[in-house]
């Protein structure tokens, strides 16, 4: 898997022509800093692996960050090293592009505080939520996970994917669930 990830980096850093040249830079990254429109490398275990660099023994090698990690990952002498100091390519051309700067909360965001609302009224008092409340909750999460795809929201989506597998491995009680709403929530107040 390591030199995957330096053929990868090593491929991608080669096929950049003089245009697209002005796309790439490295943004400082640690602790698991993850950058809008940070270039995806990858995946691993179903998991967006992100181009980072860092320097380590004097040299500044190449490496890969997922969402949930607080370091990068580098190739080094054979073995996997963990660094938290880092930086993480972006692609900085695709800003404009992707979605235009605007104030105000995005689709996504006022879409999960609408389900929110409305799913824990309609929620019996219940403990669990019954299998037809799953099945609308998860209907609702793949169309709001679909609005923040196309808004270029990679780490919502990651999120609300989560919380899909989470649906479909048991009888959610209402709590958890209300809370994993609200986190996801909250991560889609950084999708602008």
């Amino acid at each position: 898997m390591y030199k995957s990830i330096i053929i990868f980096t090593i491929l991608l850093l080669f096929a950049i022509d003089l245009k697209a040249q002005d796309c790439v830079a490295w943004v400082e990254g640690k602790n698991g800093f993850i950058p809008e429109y940070a270039v995806a490398g990858g995946r691993e275990n179903g998991e967006i692996l992100y181009v980072t660099r860092a320097n380590y023994m004097g040299g500044v090698h190449p490496g890969k960050i997922k969402r949930g990690w607080d370091h990068c990952c580098i190739s080094y002498d054979g073995k996997e090293i963990q660094i938290r100091n880092y930086e993480i390519m972006v692609c900085q051309a695709a800003q404009p592009a992707r979605r235009p700067h605007f104030e105000g909360p995005s689709k996504a965001t006022s879409e999960l505080r609408q389900l929110i609302e409305s799913s824990t009224k309609d929620w019996q008092r219940n403990k669990s939520l019954s299998t037809a409340d799953v099945d609308r909750l998860k209907k609702n999460l793949r169309r709001i996970s679909d609005i923040a795809n196309d808004e270029g929201c990679d780490h919502l989506v990651t999120d609300i994917d989560a919380a899909r597998d989470y649906l479909n491995r048991k009888m959610p009680p209402r709590d958890e669930t209300i809370k994993r709403l609200e986190v996801l929530y909250e991560t889609s107040k950084n999708c602008r």
